[in-house]
C-alpha cells in the first residue's frame, strides 16, 4: 500500500499508523531520507545543502542513548552532559571522575589534571624516554607552585619567596642592588 503525502506535507485526512514497517527507505519532503547506511545502521540524511535538525520542546532535553543509557544530553540552556570521556579527534581527551578533572593530549603525551575538588593542578608529560613525569604542580590551598626536573623538586614558590634545590645559575643582571630586592 502506498500513502501519498502531498506537496504541502500532509494528507487530506488524519493518518494514524499503529505500526509502520518499512521494508525499504523512506523519503520525506524534498529528498530527505530515512533508511539504512552501507553498514546497516539507521541513517537520517537531509537533502543536499540542507541541515538535519533535532529539536526538543522548550525546557526539554535531547538525550542520546546507547544500550538504554544516556551518553549525551543537550539541554535548553545549551549545556552538554557527557556520560564518559570527551575526545576531540584522536589526540585530546577530557574527563571528570569524582573530584578529579583531566585533559589529556595523547598525541603530545601531556596530562593536565585537577585533584581534591580543584585544590591542586598537576601538569605531566612524557620525557624523551617516554616516561611520564610531573613537571609542575600548583596548590589551590597554599598557592605554592612547584617545578620539577626528572620528578625531583627543584623550585617552590612560598609566601615568603622561592626555595631552590640544587645550584642556581644566573645569566644576566647580577647587580644585587637591582636584581634582588
Amino acid at each position: 500500500t502506498t500513502v501519498d503525502i502531498g506537496a504541502a506535507g500532509y494528507v487530506a485526512a488524519d493518518l494514524e499508523l499503529a505500526n509502520l514497517v518499512a521494508t525499504g527507505n523512506i523519503t520525506v519532503g524534498d529528498s530527505h531520507f530515512i533508511g539504512d547506511d552501507s553498514f546497516d545502521n539507521l541513517l537520517l540524511q537531509s537533502a543536499t545543502g540542507e541541515n538535519v535538525v533535532i529539536e526538543a520542546p522548550t525546557g526539554n532535553l535531547i538525550d542520546l542513548k546507547t544500550s538504554g543509557s544516556s551518553t549525551l544530553q543537550l539541554d535548553s540552556s545549551q549545556n552538554a552532559t557527557f556520560a564518559g570521556d570527551v575526545s576531540l579527534g584522536t589526540s585530546l581527551i577530557f574527563n571528570v571522575t569524582g573530584t578529579q578533572s583531566n585533559i589529556t593530549s595523547a598525541a603530545n603525551n601531556l596530562n593536565l589534571n585537577t585533584t581534591g575538588n580543584g585544590k591542586q593542578v598537576v601538569i605531566r608529560a612524557n620525557n624523551a624516554n617516554g616516561t611520564n613525569r610531573t613537571f609542575i604542580t600548583a596548590s589551590g590551598t597554599t598557592e605554592a607552585v612547584t617545578l620539577f626536573h626528572a620528578s625531583n623538586t627543584r623550585l617552590v614558590t612560598t609566601s615568603t619567596g622561592i626555595d631552590v634545590t640544587g645550584g642556581v645559575l644566573i645569566d644576566g643582571n647580577t647587580d644585587t642592588s637591582t636584581a634582588f630586592l
